[in-house]
C-alpha cells in the first residue's frame, strides 16, 4: 500500500501524479487493491479482491468480491453488485440496480433512482434521496432522508434533520428523527421519537410509543402500540387508535373517530367539533370512544363521543351523542346538549383542576 496516498493522519490524500484513469470498455478483471487513479466501467468488470480507488464511474456492470472504498465519488448507470460494503468520503449515485452485500458508507450524500439493496447498515452524513425501491436490511443512520419510492430498512431509523417518505414506508426498529413527514403508508416496528413536528397524511401504525417535541398531525388513520404524546398539540382528521394515553400541553383536536383506551390530556380538547357549516348526522357507530377521563387546562368541547371515565375542564360542552359515565368537573361554565347524557356535575376551584 503505497504511503504517499495517505497523510500523517492516516487519511486518503490526493496525489499529484495520479495515474490516468483505468478502463474497462469489454469484459475484464481487476485484482483489486490500492489503485491510485479513476476507474471508469462501461462494459463488464469484475473485482477480485478489497479495491480502493479515487472515483469509480459505472455504466455497464460491475460486480466485486470484497469491500470497495471510493474516495472521489461512485456513479453508476448499470448493474452494480458489491458483495462487501461500499464506502465513499464524498457521495454515491445510483441510477440503476444496486446491490451491496455489506454496509454503504457515505460522506456527503447519497441518490439512488433504482433499486438498491444494502445488506448491512447505510450510514450518510448528509441527505440520502432515493426514488426508486430501497430495502436496508440493517440501521439507516443519515442526517436527512426523502424517499419517493418504497422503502424498507430492518433496524433503527436515526435522521438528525427531516425524514420525508412520499410512499409505502416500513422501519422495523427504533425511529429517532428530527421531523418527518409521510404521505404513504407508514410501519414502525417499534417507538416513534421525534424532535420537532410529526405530519402523516395516509395510514400510519407505529408498534409502540409515540414522542412527538412539536406538533402532531394526521389525516389518515393512525395508531401507536403505547402512548402518544405531542407536546405542541395534535390534529387528528382520521381514525386514531392507541391502548394508552393522549397527553399534550397544547390543543388536541380530534375531527375524525378515535378509540382511546385510557386518558385524555391536554390544554384544550376537541372531540367531533366540526369546524364547517356541514349538518352533522349524529350517530353511534360514529362516536369516539375513550377509556378513562378527559382532562383540560381550560375547554372541554366534545360531540359524538362516549366518555368511561370524568370529564375536568375550566369550561365544559358536552353536544349531541354524547355520553359521560363519569363526573364532569367545572370552574366556570358547564354547557350541555339536549341530546347529551351524563352521571353528574361539580363545580370545583381552579385550584382542585
Amino acid at each position: 500500500m503505497p504511503e504517499e496516498e495517505y497523510n500523517e493522519d492516516g487519511d486518503w490524500e490526493e496525489d499529484e501524479n495520479k495515474l490516468p484513469e483505468f478502463k474497462i470498455s469489454g469484459a475484464s478483471t481487476i485484482p483489486g487493491g490500492v489503485m491510485n487513479r479513476d476507474i471508469k466501467i462501461s462494459g463488464s468488470g469484475r473485482i477480485e479482491s478489497d479495491l480502493e480507488c479515487g472515483f469509480l464511474k459505472c455504466s455497464g456492470s460491475m460486480r466485486a468480491v470484497g469491500n470497495v472504498v471510493a474516495h472521489d465519488g461512485v456513479r453508476t448507470s448499470g448493474s452494480l453488485n458489491i458483495k462487501g460494503s461500499l464506502m465513499s468520503d464524498t457521495y454515491a449515485k445510483f441510477s440503476s440496480s444496486a446491490e451491496i452485500g455489506g454496509n454503504l458508507d457515505v460522506v456527503e450524500a447519497v441518490n439512488s433512482s433504482g433499486s438498491l439493496v444494502i445488506g448491512g447498515q447505510l450510514s450518510v452524513e448528509g441527505h440520502s434521496k432515493h426514488s426508486g425501491s430501497t430495502i436496508i436490511t440493517g440501521d439507516a443512520v443519515v442526517g436527512s432522508i426523502h424517499a419517493s419510492g418504497s422503502f424498507k430498512c430492518g433496524g433503527l431509523l436515526n435522521a438528525e434533520g427531516l425524514a420525508h417518505f412520499s410512499s409505502q414506508a416500513k422501519v422495523g426498529g427504533e425511529i429517532v428523527v428530527g421531523s418527518i413527514r409521510a404521505s404513504g403508508s407508514f410501519r414502525g416496528g417499534k417507538a416513534l421519537e421525534v424532535e420537532e413536528d410529526a405530519h402523516f397524511s395516509s395510514s400510519a401504525k407505529i408498534e409502540l410509543g409515540t414522542s412527538v417535541n412539536g406538533r402532531l398531525s394526521t389525516s389518515g388513520s393512525f395508531s401507536s402500540g403505547g402512548n402518544i404524546e405531542c407536546e405542541q398539540g395534535g390534529h387528528f382528521s382520521g381514525q386514531l387508535e392507541t391502548p394508552e394515553s393522549l397527553y399534550s400541553k397544547g390543543t388536541i383536536d380530534i375531527t375524525g373517530k378515535a378509540k382511546i383506551g385510557k386518558h385524555i390530556t391536554g390544554a384544550d380538547i376537541f372531540i367531533g367539533v366540526s369546524r364547517t357549516s356541514v349538518i352533522k348526522t349524529h350517530r353511534s357507530r360514529d362516536a369516539s370512544l375513550i377509556g378513562g377521563n378527559l382532562r383540560a387546562e381550560n375547554l372541554v368541547d366534545i360531540e359524538d363521543a362516549y366518555i368511561d371515565g370524568d370529564i375536568y375542564g375550566r369550561v365544559v360542552r358536552l353536544g349531541p351523542n354524547t355520553k359521560v359515565l363519569g363526573t364532569v368537573y367545572f370552574v366556570d361554565d358547564f354547557v350541555v346538549d339536549k341530546k347529551a347524557e351524563f352521571a353528574g356535575n361539580q363545580q370545583i376551584s381552579k385550584e382542585e383542576l
